[in-house]
Formats: C-alpha cells, sequence, structure tokens
C-alpha cells in the first residue's frame, strides 16, 4: 500500500514542489492519458473511423507531452491553458462530428471537462472556460440540429453499445475518482480550518491571559483581581463567608532604584513577587497594584486569619536578602488589612479602608501590619 502510495505521489509530485492546483492538474493529464488510451483501444476495438481513431491516438500523444511539460519541466499555467484549450475547441468538435454527436459517447467526457476546470482553475480561469464549455456545447448541439448530416453515426448495435458502454464507465469511474479528490481536498482543507482555529483559540487564550497579568512580575493586574474581588462580594452574599484584602506597600522602595538602577529594582520586584506566590494559598490572589504596591485577596479569611497571613509575609520579607546584580539587598513591606462585611456595597469603600490602614502603618515607622480598626 506504500508502495502504491509513493508512487502516485512520485507522478503528480510531492506538495513541497508542487502547489495543489498544479497537483490536480497532473492528476487530470494522468486521467486524461488514461482515458484517451482506453478511447483509442477501444475505437480499434470497434473498428471507428480512422479520423476518430488519430484524433484519439494525437489527443493522447499531446496529453503525454503536456505531462511531460508539467512533472518534468514543472510548468503550470500555460500547459494547463493550452491542455484545456485544445481538448475544448479541437478535440471536441472533431470527436463530436465523428462520434455521433448527443448520441454518441464523447458527450459523456464534457461533463467530466467541467469538473477537471473545477479541480484545477480557480477564479477568472475557471469561469472563463465554464462559459467556454457552456458556449461550444450550445453551438455543437444547435449544428447537430440543423446540419444532422454533418455528424458520423455507429451504425451497428455494437458500435453503439460499446461506444456508449465504455464512455459511460470510463467518466463514471473518472468522476467518481474525482470527487474523492474533491472529498480530500476538502477534508484536508476543513482540517486546515480546525488546527487554524485551534491555534486562534489558544492565541486568544494567551492573549486573555496576558491582558489579566502583570508585565514584570507574571502576578494578576488590576481588572484581574478585580474580577475576582466582584466574585467574592457575589459569593458573600450567598454564603455570608467573609474575605479579606491586604494593601501591600514596599518601604523606601525608591532608595533602591536609586541606589542601584530601575532594572536591578525589576529584578527585585519580581523575585519578590514570586515568593509572596508561594507563600500563600492556591486560592489567594496576589495583584500588584501599582509600582511597588500589591493587592493580596483572601477568600474565606477573617481577620484574624489574615493579620497572620500578613505578619508571615512581612517576617519573611524583612528576613530575605534580595540578590541582583551581586547586590546584597534587604527590604520590608507594611500592610493594611480589611475584611469585607457588606456595611459598604461599594468595593471602592473597602479598598480605601485598606489604603488607609495601610497608611497608618507608614505613620507608625512602616514594616508593621494594620488593620482597619486599630487593635
Amino acid at each position: 500500500m506504500k508502495s502504491i502510495k509513493k508512487f502516485f505521489l512520485f507522478l503528480i509530485g510531492e506538495a513541497e514542489e508542487f502547489s495543489l492546483e498544479h497537483r490536480l492538474y497532473n492528476v487530470v493529464l494522468i486521467f486524461g492519458i488514461f482515458i484517451f488510451t482506453l478511447g483509442l483501444i477501444t475505437n480499434i476495438l470497434i473498428q471507428e473511423t480512422p479520423t476518430v481513431i488519430v484524433s484519439t491516438f494525437i489527443g493522447d500523444v499531446v496529453l503525454l507531452f503536456f505531462y511531460w511539460l508539467s512533472r518534468g519541466k514543472r510548468l503550470f499555467t500555460v500547459p494547463a491553458i493550452l491542455t484545456f484549450s485544445l481538448v475544448l475547441f479541437v478535440f471536441t468538435p472533431i470527436l463530436w462530428f465523428k462520434d455521433g454527436g448527443v448520441f454518441g459517447g464523447y458527450s459523456y467526457y464534457l461533463i467530466l471537462y467541467g469538473i477537471m476546470v473545477f479541480l484545477v482553475f480557480k477564479g477568472f480561469l475557471r469561469r472563463l472556460f465554464i462559459s467556454l464549455l457552456g458556449v461550444i456545447t450550445s453551438v455543437l448541439v444547435y449544428i447537430q440540429w440543423k446540419f444532422p448530416h454533418l455528424i458520423s453515426y455507429c451504425t451497428s448495435e455494437n458500435c453503439l453499445f460499446y461506444n456508449h458502454l465504455v464512455s459511460t464507465y470510463i467518466v463514471g469511474i473518472s468522476i467518481i475518482v474525482l470527487f474523492m479528490i474533491f472529498a480530500n481536498r476538502y477534508e484536508r482543507a476543513q482540517q486546515e480550518v480546525e488546527k487554524y482555529n485551534k491555534k486562534l483559540i489558544e492565541i486568544n487564550k494567551q492573549l486573555e491571559e496576558l491582558s489579566r497579568k502583570d508585565p514584570l512580575t507574571g502576578l494578576s493586574n488590576r481588572r484581574d483581581i478585580l474580577e475576582k474581588i466582584n466574585y467574592q462580594v457575589r459569593l458573600f452574599k450567598r454564603t455570608k463567608e467573609p474575605f479579606a484584602l491586604i494593601l501591600a506597600d514596599l518601604d523606601d522602595f525608591k532608595q533602591v532604584n536609586d541606589a542601584f538602577g530601575h532594572a536591578c529594582g525589576d529584578m527585585v520586584l519580581k523575585d519578590l513577587a514570586g515568593k509572596m506566590v508561594k507563600m500563600l494559598r492556591e486560592q489567594d490572589t496576589v495583584a500588584r497594584w501599582g509600582g511597588e504596591e500589591f493587592l493580596i485577596l483572601l477568600p474565606r479569611t477573617n481577620r484574624n486569619e489574615a493579620r497572620e497571613t500578613a505578619e508571615r509575609l512581612r517576617r519573611a520579607i524583612s528576613e530575605t536578602e534580595f540578590e541582583c546584580e551581586g547586590n546584597k539587598v534587604r527590604l520590608s513591606m507594611s500592610f493594611g488589612i480589611t475584611v469585607y462585611d457588606y456595611s459598604e456595597d461599594n468595593i471602592d469603600v473597602y479598598l480605601r479602608k485598606a489604603d488607609e490602614a495601610l497608611y497608618r502603618c507608614k505613620a507608625k515607622g512602616k514594616n508593621k501590619v494594620c488593620c482597619t480598626e486599630e487593635d
């Protein structure tokens, strides 16, 4: 099976060498050679007129020549136009007049011709050749109707039988194969569309994720954490489970930027962000709220639990030496805590309370944890 497929791919050309239309043109040429060869044998067996036999032979040779140009010389547009033009303007009229016209077998091939045009061409050339096929066929039918004596007819029953049988068989098999090519082409196109749709969905997911992330630290940004806070508000209305907000700010971080540069400050912020994420629960969210300011959301957390979390973070940060380009950087952080109790519906009120608690920490000497209400 693999050897047959390999041989077929050799005949039509690999996808890396030829465009899809070019490969389909090669398929059409191979079918044309097969049809003309079988037609030549049939015409000889049924003792057709010499004109029909010679015309079929010449058609076979011409198609072989075009196949050599297409497959061997890798030419497409010009050979394709010449092929379909010769078949339509030369061989179709000759075989129409010499093979019985609408009563002969060649008329079946016009259906096959139209299908091949759809396979090989697109756009203007497709419309052009289909239109010409309709015009030529109409002219030939009109001539046969007005001047029937110009048409040669099979006189014997055997001639009629073999002529129609072989033509029907060849065209029928060809149409089935071409339909399979159409179906395969459509399936591949659908697979390509599905593949690109998956890529598009994945890219959209990535863009959506990026739109919710702080580009420096990789933490949630304002949009993301505010959506999560609003979700907790809706959840509170159903379950009455409290949640806490902690506004945290690095103390005197400007001194770090002034002493070591902003690039070093950015590295410290990234390390700090990673450390905070590791110390929090999976359901917690920490977001970069401002330059060196962070907002932490703690679902299902009361005031005491929030204070314990903030104290743990404060101690860990103050005890850590952050490294930046060979420099050791010591930091401290202040934390302002508020717990949502639905006394106010507007979440901005609670954010302002957390900010006020943070401000009290700064006023008390920094590196502290303060709640909304002083203990």
